[in-house]
């Protein structure tokens, strides 16, 4: 190969940018150290500025400080400035809709698949019938030809085949009509003229001197400019690897490309020999590239294995210690948590040992994720090649959550969401955290509301006292003043948010409008990733300026979803030197060390995108890259990645879900070798005492004397944090477990209270309650109550009537939870069961009063005052009776009568009137019944025995008794203390 030859090929073993650093320094030395003539494409933007740096270190080891260095860009932005200036093509918002308004005349077509999805794969057909200059035939019954010798059909009449047909030729004409009729260009088809342009001035004395660099896969109408630029002298190519083989080989993705430049093969490109008669160097790069030649290379007998085999004992016998010794090595983990964790411990001893160009090359998006959150945790920030997508943002979350608010009729969660987000109310003068705090806790958790800015508001009306008693003066206003704010934001956007077609334009204008408004436009200015949502929105802005379809609001947030999913957010890199990359991202790195991780068969190599569009059969008949060649690409690329640094980690896991997983068979064919030929499968050692992930701990060393064994907690308190009040919830938890109680009760600490969206069984038992209520006595908003005794002869009134208030108490839930019908449902055939039940209990007994808050006080005023609500209270000749409603489970007669079950007889302590009986009423569907009672002697006797150890109780409290944690099984299972008593560590 001369000095000055067009095609330049780098080893696998060398840095391709540190070696065409020293190629331009060399050709270019006349101009030194002008190299402003000189333009360098590069297969990826990513590798520009290691390439700077790499140019500027090969000129100060030539003794110049300083260069005018040459232009770098991708191919793609390089021919931007030969484009018309006549011309802007359409953004890839606007082709959407150029092609959306296109399939508005084919709703028959639309119907099969959906509108989003067809687009999808239409755009991506019709890009790569552009690319590669395979014009769609003018007459339909020509197109179907085609595909019949593709697909290899004689019958050229099938109805599946005539249908593909069809669609992709209307389709691909309405496209092309759409584009025609609008006077615009799309992406790809300007970006394709541009090339034509670009070689009309290829023979101007003046052009520059073009490299190409590190491509692997050249679209057609790119070779076709190649071939050009060849030809007149003006390119020069620019390889990293080596030629020579076909077939299913690493290595032919690069031959083919040279092939179709029609470039020739230099001889000393060809790939290494590893017979038993070669002459190569034993140690070094040489020899690991003769590992890495004999694992890969095409089997040429019909028995492969034989073949592989011999390869290995022909390699064993030329290096008698592996090649890969110390440099390539696999580490196989329990599942994906444990891969992620090995992956942050190599790359952090790796930077200990001072390495500071690592790499993390992986197809698996969502170990990338995980890595990169471990790493973060120890302060090693690392760059991410790919980005994420937009839509996983926090200002896009912000976004999403206020449109979420508006659709879901100011559900508590997306609203609770937005008020949070640091894009809302940035003002340092702004109270706005605290309010929102007193608007969840005082207002959203206390009363239970999960949606309505009417709930909300009335709400506050109620309790607006109760709100300034709790949280200090003013704190209803400044909720007032919130939810103000939040009705202003969606005023524009709440009329919108249904199905009937509008236009898009009027959706972006009450966005922006309810965007300003919250003060989260702003934030986003002075964010990066708020100022790429801010782009976006303003893209689709500018889109629609050509389209004047309208849009159903579902349809709408399809296309924004669309926006935020496509677009990626690339932060700047922190300074660390550690990036996270795809196998594509990769290609021109050298690294220091490199991680390959996940290497999987389900991400190494990564499925190729099917069209849904053609089989490869088709495709090659059409001249479109078909799913070897994609292939292939990744073969190269992870080819290349195992020569690409000093030190070489590839991790996989065993298990994902719980489920086996299947390794690369690329890794598998590295392993299988290497344990054929040196009696091992390239384990890695290093991170072989690794604990599994569960148990997994990354510590520090401490000198300090190791601690006691935890024993249960025991609770000391002062006579003076006791309690003033005790009711039958906190008298449980006393005898259930004394350290319960000290949390709950003495020291009141509190979970927070959970928001029912849906109806469930407690939330049905608080309405049974209140519908019974209304029955008997009156209650506002509601009907009733039935002011008669309940008999036979009215029991169909009173049925009627019962049901009337039970759907008036479920009324709310309905329209906001489809699931309150079936408890509605529930109660509607229990109510007949309880005007039944309470016709018979009426001969005896009149209800005397429901729902009676009561406070007893012991003699001795240093005990606490019992207190609690009773249900209901009857009357009748014997003396009075305590009703209490049970919708679900019932305690035990037996637990009940031993004291361990104590709410019936806490119940009878509060009643001063002369008491014959305590029941347990049983609300069911299928029967309404008392199942636990209490009444006579065995009442007054249990209701004394009770009282008498809870005064025993309380007065060995204020004498500072212990109050211990027991464990007992039962009661720790429903908990919520057990972070504080932390059983697990000493039962």
């Amino acid at each position: 190969m001369s000095a000055d030859a067009p095609l330049l090929i780098v080893p696998y073993g060398q840095d391709p940018l540190g070696k065409l650093a020293e190629i331009l320094l060399d050709r270019h030395a006349v101009r030194l150290p002008d190299l402003s003539d000189v333009v360098v494409l590069l297969a990826h933007g990513g590798a520009a500025p290691r390439f700077r740096q790499q140019l500027l270190a090969a000129a100060r080891r030539r003794g110049l400080d300083a260069l005018l260095a040459p232009e770098c860009q991708t191919l793609n932005s390089w021919v931007g400035r030969f484009a018309d200036p006549q011309i802007t093509p359409l953004s890839s918002t606007a082709r959407e809709l150029v092609l959306l308004a296109a399939l508005s005349d084919h709703p028959e077509i639309v119907r099969r698949t959906g509108h989003w999805p067809l687009i999808d794969s239409l755009l991506a057909l019709f890009d790569e019938l552009e690319l590669n200059s395979h014009p769609v035939p003018e007459d339909l019954a020509d197109f179907t030809a085609l595909l019949a010798d593709g697909y290899g059909v004689a019958n050229r009449s099938l109805e599946q085949l005539g249908m593909e047909a069809r669609w992709v030729f209307v389709l691909w004409r309405a496209w092309k009509q759409q584009l025609r009729d609008t006077a615009q260009f799309d992406q790809t088809q300007a970006y394709c003229e541009n090339l034509r342009r670009s070689v009309l001035q290829a023979d101007d004395p003046d052009a520059p001197t073009l490299y190409l660099v590190g491509c692997t896969h050249l679209a057609r109408c790119e070779r076709d400019w190649a071939k050009a630029m060849l030809t007149r002298g003006a390119l020069n190519v620019l390889l990293h690897g080596q030629l020579g083989a076909s077939g299913y080989h690493p290595d032919t993705a690069l031959s083919d490309l040279v092939a179709d430049l029609a470039l020739g093969i230099p001889a000393s490109s060809a790939a290494h020999e590893t017979g038993a008669g070669s002459k190569q160097p034993e140690h070094g790069d040489d020899a690991y590239q003769q590992l890495l030649d004999a694992v890969f290379a095409t089997p040429t007998v019909a028995i492969a294995g034989e073949e592989i085999a011999a390869r290995a004992r022909r390699l064993a016998a030329l290096h008698r210690t592996s090649p890969a010794a110390g440099r390539l090595q696999v580490r196989e983990v329990s599942d994906a948590e444990h891969e992620a964790q090995a992956i942050d411990l190599q790359v952090r001893r790796w930077w200990l040992d001072g390495k500071r160009n690592i790499g993390i090359v992986t197809n698996d998006r969502k170990l990338g994720r995980r890595v990169r959150a471990l790493l973060e945790r120890a302060n090693l920030s690392l760059r991410d090649a790919a980005g994420w997508p937009l839509s996983t943002t926090s200002a896009a979350t912000a976004l999403v959550r206020w449109l979420e608010t508006v659709e879901t009729d100011f559900a508590y969660a997306p609203l609770l969401d937005l008020l949070k987000s640091p894009f809302v109310g940035r003002s340092p003068h702004d109270d706005r955290a605290r309010t929102v705090e007193i608007f969840e806790e005082g207002l959203l958790r206390r009363f239970n509301l999960a949606s309505g800015l009417s709930r909300y508001r009335a709400a506050l009306r109620d309790h607006a006292g109760a709100l300034d008693r709790d949280y200090g003066s003013g704190s209803a206003r400044a909720v007032e003043l919130l939810l103000d704010l939040v009705e202003s934001a969606a005023r524009q956007l709440l009329p919108l948010a249904g199905r009937k077609p509008k236009a898009p334009q009027k959706y972006l204008d009450a966005i922006a409008a309810g965007l300003e408004i919250l003060g989260v436009r702003a934030s986003f200015a002075t964010d990066e990733a708020g100022q790429r949502v801010l782009d976006e929105l303003e893209a689709m802005r500018v889109a629609l300026s050509e389209y004047t379809e309208g849009m159903s609001w579902p349809q709408f947030r399809a296309w924004l979803g669309r926006a935020l999913e496509r677009h990626h957010f690339r932060p700047p890199m922190t300074g660390s030197g550690v990036e996270l990359m795809g196998l594509p991202d990769s290609r021109l790195y050298r690294f220091d060390a490199v991680i390959v991780a996940g290497a999987l068969r389900d991400h190494l190599p990564r499925p190729p995108e099917y069209s849904a569009f053609f089989n490869d059969s088709v495709r090659r008949q059409l001249g479109l890259p078909q799913r070897q060649e994609r292939l292939l690409e990744q073969f190269y690329d992870f080819r290349r990645l195992l020569q690409s640094a000093p030190l070489v980690l590839i991790t996989l896991r065993r298990e994902e879900d719980d489920q086996p997983v299947i390794p690369s068979l690329w890794v598998e064919r590295l392993r299988a070798f290497h344990r054929l030929a040196y009696g091992n499968g390239l384990e890695e050692d290093g991170l072989r005492t690794l604990p599994a992930a569960s148990t997994f701990v990354i510590s520090c060393r401490d000198d300090a004397p190791l601690p006691q064994p935890t024993t249960f907690p025991r609770a000391n308190t002062a006579a003076a944090l006791r309690p003033s009040t005790i009711s039958a919830s906190s008298h449980q938890r006393l005898l259930d477990c004394p350290y319960q109680f000290f949390a709950a009760d003495i020291l009141a600490l509190q979970r927070t209270q959970d928001i029912d969206e849906d109806v469930d069984k407690a939330g049905y038992g608080q309405r049974i309650h209140r519908i019974l209520q209304a029955f008997h006595r009156p209650v506002p908003g509601l009907p009733g109550p039935f002011g008669e005794a309940v008999t036979e002869h009215n029991a169909e009134e009173a049925t009627a009537l019962l049901t009337s208030i039970g759907d008036a108490v479920f009324a709310d839930d309905i329209v906001r939870s489809f699931p309150a019908r079936a408890w509605r449902y529930r109660w509607r055939r229990t109510a007949p069961l309880y005007i039944r039940w309470q016709s018979q209990r009426s001969s005896d007994w009149t209800v005397s009063a429901t729902e009676v808050n009561r406070r007893v006080a012991f003699d001795d005023n240093s005990l606490p005052t019992l207190q609690g609500r009773l249900d209901r209270l009857d009357c009748g000749p014997q003396g009075f009776s305590i009703i209490d409603y049970k919708t679900g489970a019932i305690a035990p007669l037996a637990e009940v009568l031993a004291g361990e079950q104590i709410q019936l007889p806490f119940y009878a302590l509060l009643v001063t009137e002369p008491l014959y009986s305590a029941v347990f009423l049983a609300l069911d569907d299928s029967a309404v019944r008392e199942k636990v009672e209490l009444a006579g002697d065995e009442l007054h006797v249990i209701r004394n025995q009770v009282r008498m150890r809870l005064l025993q109780v309380h007065e060995q409290i204020s004498r500072g008794a212990a109050l211990p944690a027991w464990g007992d099984e039962k009661t720790c299972e429903r908990c919520v203390m057990e972070s504080l008593c932390r059983r697990e560590m000493w039962v």
